[in-house]
């Protein structure tokens, strides 16, 4: 956990949130514009999201998602641009929270052990009994619907659990 000032001078705990997907061009990138307006206000939260693979690395959200979540009602100020996971941004991160469970084997496959507590499936979070995010990739709308859904239930949970921690 970071530490980072506030305009009162308090020092506060930061969490970083890494959301992590196949491609990061849907869920990741949704799952993270879901959470940041969901805490718009509480800049202790910070938020961002990575690929398991490179292939899509540089392209932004798919343009379906983006309309999805706009919809949705939700306020994009920057479309997220892939990139793959590092080093860095694993170090970087407090939670890592994966989009399926494959994912998490492959970062701890290629980053170590190590991270094993502070990584685990977004669907942990769930309020129903689901084992994964649905991949809307290639699929039609009423996936890209499920899937915002399945984000919002697991970020509303998510964001009960970091507003509810002890920020000094």
């Amino acid at each position: 956990i970071s530490f980072k000032k506030r305009n009162n001078g308090i020092l506060n705990k930061s969490m970083n949130i890494l959301f992590i997907c196949t491609g990061n061009v849907n869920r990741s990138p949704a799952a993270q514009i879901i959470l940041e307006n969901m805490s718009n206000e509480d800049k202790s939260i910070l938020v961002d999201s990575a690929a398991i693979s490179d292939y899509q690395k540089g392209n932004k959200m798919i343009k379906r998602m983006t309309d999805t979540l706009r919809e949705y009602g939700y306020k994009i100020d920057n479309i997220p641009i892939s990139k793959p996971i590092t080093q860095e941004l694993v170090d970087w991160a407090d939670m890592i929270l994966c989009m399926q469970p494959h994912h998490l084997i492959s970062i701890l496959d290629k980053f170590g052990e190590k991270y094993r507590n502070k990584t685990r499936p977004l669907s942990n979070f769930s309020s129903k009994n689901i084992r994964g995010i649905n991949d809307p990739h290639g699929k039609f709308q009423k996936v890209y619907y499920e899937t915002i859904d399945q984000l919002e239930d697991c970020c509303e949970k998510l964001y009960e659990n970091l507003s509810s921690r002890p920020k000094e």
